[in-house]
């Protein structure tokens, strides 16, 4: 700690900085239909400060200072049940948090690449989706609205890179931070409703719900990773060893009482992925197959919960042929091998995301949308997102989040929290 606390007086002072690089940002939030209408107003300073200790070794670090004067996207003072023993935040209340949002050493070993620290790793060719990009667990606190890289929750881990031949790759990961998925605060916009997440419970019988039962501190999660470039094609094959990010919770009525009883459970993923480019077309795929999902039932065996495996896929086409514009479309399909009626999820899943950018006056203004149909219960969502890069230091944005379809459904469980957002950014 009293390293810790010497390293951070120098930073302040200047004595070690070779570049810092600071950004301020601040976004405010209107939903119409929610009880408080202006759900978020929140500002965020971050700092990126990066030294070369020597020719081979290298030191980043990048603080985090969170704060929300709107009060609704978390309603807890206390740490969230989400972090691990060496993950959270340096200092919050409910309107603000300081963490580190990464902390890493890069080390050169002749050929051998390794980074060590609190960082993300990510994996896979989907956009929007996750699939492969399992490797950090998710800030859930606006569902799916921030961009991936905003809402992965770095790790601390060891990750080690090291070269095969002339187009291949060898990555290896040891990940001692169990930490997992922090969901939205019960009464918030984003507190999860859907039955398939989160189960019913009856009415009118006294619930008691006991604590996140996590693994012993000795367990790790790994990962591997051998990715090659071979006739035009990316090529990977991914293996990881992992706790699931969402709890599981079990429940049993003992003497007329619900008991819940939310636990980390163990999975396994094997998957890759391809990519090649064609002309103005890039086809990109993705499959995973995991042995043990979870799944929440309708009734109190097993303690209210199923296991399955999971198959998962997703076909990606993007088209550059159009100036100043990307347009992408997916196809993500999912089938689970072992269910019953008293399953809630439906065994097939079938959606389909479509994104456009496009760039105008000198890529000075963006304009983005996302949509994505989901097929089993027939909602989605829409997000349209209109940016202006002002100067080199400024940028501007407004959008619109819409959430739509059946209120049983992932994305229309959300169907208040519809909200248009102003925004701006600084860097300096």
């Amino acid at each position: 700690m009293r390293s810790l606390i010497a390293l951070a007086a120098l930073l302040a002072s200047g004595a070690l900085a070779e570049s810092w690089q600071w950004q301020l940002d601040s976004e405010l939030a209107y939903s119409p239909e929610a009880v408080e209408s202006v759900s978020k107003a929140e500002m965020r300073l971050r700092g990126d400060w990066a030294m070369a200790l020597s020719d081979d070794v290298a030191l980043t670090l990048m603080p985090e200072l969170r704060w929300d004067a709107a009060d609704r996207l978390r309603r807890r003072d206390q740490r969230p049940v989400s972090d691990g023993a060496l993950n959270g935040a340096v200092w919050q209340n409910r309107h603000a948090e300081l963490r580190v949002r990464e902390a890493y050493l890069d080390v050169n070993l002749s050929s051998l690449e390794v980074r060590l620290g609190k960082q993300q790793v990510v994996w896979g060719q989907a956009d929007g989706l996750r699939l492969l990009d399992v490797i950090n667990p998710q800030q859930l606190r606006e569902f799916n609205l921030p961009t991936f890289e905003d809402s992965r929750i770095a790790t601390w881990m060891i990750n080690a890179e090291l070269p095969l031949g002339d187009d291949g790759r060898l990555q290896w990961l040891v990940i001692p931070d169990i930490t997992v998925n922090e969901q939205a605060d019960a009464g918030t916009e984003f507190a999860i409703s859907s039955p398939e997440l989160r189960p019913t419970l009856p009415q009118g019988q006294p619930v008691r719900a006991q604590p996140l039962r996590r693994p012993d501190r000795s367990e790790v999660e790994i990962g591997l990773r051998y990715s090659h470039f071979v006739g035009g094609w990316d090529l990977s094959a991914n293996y990881f060893h992992f706790y699931h990010d969402n709890p599981v919770l079990y429940r049993r009525q003992p003497q007329g009482e619900i008991v819940l009883q939310p636990r980390l459970e163990r999975g396994e993923l094997l998957g890759g992925s391809a990519s090649t480019a064609m002309g103005n077309w890039v086809l990109r795929a993705e499959a995973v197959y995991q042995q043990r999902v979870y799944l929440l039932r309708d009734d109190l065996q097993d303690g209210g919960v199923t296991v399955s495996g999971e198959l998962k896929a997703l076909l990606g086409l993007d088209y550059y042929g159009w100036r100043d514009s990307h347009l992408s479309y997916q196809l993500f399909y999912s089938r689970l091998s072992d269910t019953d009626r008293a399953v809630v999820r439906r065994r097939n899943s079938l959606r389909h995301t479509l994104s456009i950018k496009r760039f105008f006056y000198n890529d000075t203004v963006e304009l983005q949308v996302f949509a994505l149909l989901n097929v089993d219960h027939r909602d989605g969502e829409l997000r349209t997102k209109l940016s202006y890069q002002f100067s080199d230091q400024w940028r501007w944005w407004l959008g619109v989040d819409h959430f739509f379809g059946r209120r049983s459904g992932p994305f229309g469980q959300f169907h208040d929290a519809r909200r248009a957002v102003v925004g701006w950014q600084y860097a300096f």
